[in-house]
């Protein structure tokens, strides 16, 4: 089969086996940054004094010390200092050199606006669609294809531009029953309001995607048929993206395919090597022969968005401190048996604005724990006692934040080498298949913003130049 793969990589990069492992030569450089719980846990497990390198430290004392507005600029690629120690000087220049280029060259121009049925929607969710929606026609069209099925279709809205703009037959699945009967009242209440007369069909089905499913179990009987079929998914979340890929690898309807990710903290990871083919990481060969795994706090890292810090940001170091202190309180008093099991969630500005006296109210009560034994007092010396932690702990956040996009550029690659991987695999008799991934919106407005494409058959070329 031959196989043709398209994807802009980093400058020095010119293979993309040579970028995956100069990805994970960085990445297990500072496992000790980023695999530890040193979010909960900082004030727990000390992590400035037992495992902060000791050369970085000098962000928190003397004439290089930061500031919590320089740590926001530091994070946006806006603040460096030439006297920084060589290594953090290194770590910082790597987290923004190896990560995949994410600003489009030139943001995708809509074809075609919404109208109908969308008067709620914002405008970074209106343009996403826009613009995915147009790359879809465009992909439809070149491969003559007038069947989509859309994977996560949520309010349906991608799926009111397909069928009643574009004219393509749809069948949206959505595993959520509210979303689900949501986008039937929408797609009704369109319909009754559109004037485009060369709309085509659209099946709802309220459905949950997994690795064991075909197109069978999927599409309703009646909308079955073996004409060519485009799969797309717009911010698939956790495993649903992976699941679309093994899904247009093993049908032989399914022409093309045009996914855009999300949520990769969602997604699952082997127990062991005879669950690796139903998990959403890893899925490429280069890292499941390495055993390569990343974590639920890691693939939750991965979905940082250090583009969009802004001044409010510092503002919600001091929030974030807040868990890791109460920590540090749950354990003190044994107040739980396992304080890595605590799960708290994320309370309203509200709470969090008020100190850490009410919001460690608001979580122990949430916890369902007597709370009895801890004054305000002593909440408030916790807040004394580690008031030079908090800093530290602005200054490890970041850094760990920073390491978001090389994260995330490991994830996406495993899925784009994924895709030629697995045709090869399963098809028979394919002698071709054309993969590519670029970034289709703005990074800061919408920062899971790469589309995977892929075509069985006649080339897809992007002016990647």
């Amino acid at each position: 089969m031959k196989v043709t793969s398209v994807v802009e990589l980093p400058v020095n990069f010119s293979d993309e086996t040579e970028y995956v492992n100069g990805l994970l030569q960085f990445i297990n450089t500072y496992a000790w940054l980023w695999r530890p719980r040193n979010g909960a846990n900082f004030v727990v497990q000390q992590f400035w004094e037992r495992h902060f390198s000791k050369d970085w430290r000098v962000l928190d004392d003397g004439d290089l010390a930061v500031e919590l507005k320089d740590l926001v600029a530091m994070a946006n690629g806006t603040y460096f200092k030439d006297e920084w120690p060589e290594s953090l000087k290194a770590f910082v220049r790597g987290t923004f050199h190896l990560a995949l280029p994410r600003q489009p060259r030139d943001l995708p121009t809509p074809t075609v606006k919404l109208k109908h049925g969308t008067t709620n929607m914002k405008d970074k969710k209106r343009s996403e669609i826009e613009i995915l929606g147009s790359i879809i026609h465009d992909l439809a069209s070149k491969h003559d294809i007038h069947h989509v099925l859309d994977a996560g279709s949520g309010q349906g809205y991608l799926d009111l531009l397909l069928a009643h703009k574009f004219g393509y037959d749809v069948v949206a699945v959505d595993d959520n029953p509210i979303q689900h009967e949501g986008a039937l009242r929408r797609n009704e209440n369109s319909a009754s309001t559109s004037n485009n007369t060369t709309s085509g069909s659209l099946t709802f089905v309220n459905h949950r995607i997994t690795a064991k499913d075909t197109m069978s179990d999927i599409i309703p009987a009646e909308s079955q048929n073996e004409q060519p079929l485009l799969l797309c998914g717009l911010h698939a979340c956790g495993d649903l993206s992976p699941q679309l890929i093994r899904l247009f690898a093993a049908s032989k309807e399914s022409k093309a395919l045009g996914l855009v990710g999300c949520c990769y903290n969602l997604l699952t990871e082997p127990e062991s090597n005879e669950h690796v083919a139903s998990c959403g990481f890893p899925l490429s060969s280069i890292l499941i022969q390495q055993s390569f795994q990343l974590g639920y706090d890691t693939r939750n890292l991965a979905c940082q968005a250090t583009a969009r810090w802004n001044e409010e940001t510092e503002f919600n170091f001091p929030r974030l401190f807040y868990r890791a202190l109460l920590q540090a309180v749950l354990v003190d008093f044994k107040l739980v048996e396992n304080g890595d099991e605590v799960v708290i969630g994320r309370f309203r500005k509200k709470v969090t604005s008020q100190g850490f006296v009410v919001y460690a109210r608001a979580a122990l009560n949430r916890l369902k724990i007597d709370d009895s034994r801890v004054s305000d007092a002593v909440l408030e010396e916790y807040v004394e006692r580690y008031k030079r932690d908090a800093k530290q702990f602005a200054i490890v956040w970041t850094l760990r934040a920073m390491m978001a996009g090389v994260l995330e550029s490991l994830i996406l690659m495993d899925r784009f080498m994924f895709v030629s991987e697995e045709a090869r695999r399963v098809c028979t008799g394919l002698e071709e298949i054309h993969v590519e991934m670029y970034p289709i919106f703005d990074v800061v407005d919408s920062p899971r913003n790469m589309i995977i494409t892929a075509c069985k058959g006649n080339p897809l070329y992007r002016n990647l130049m």
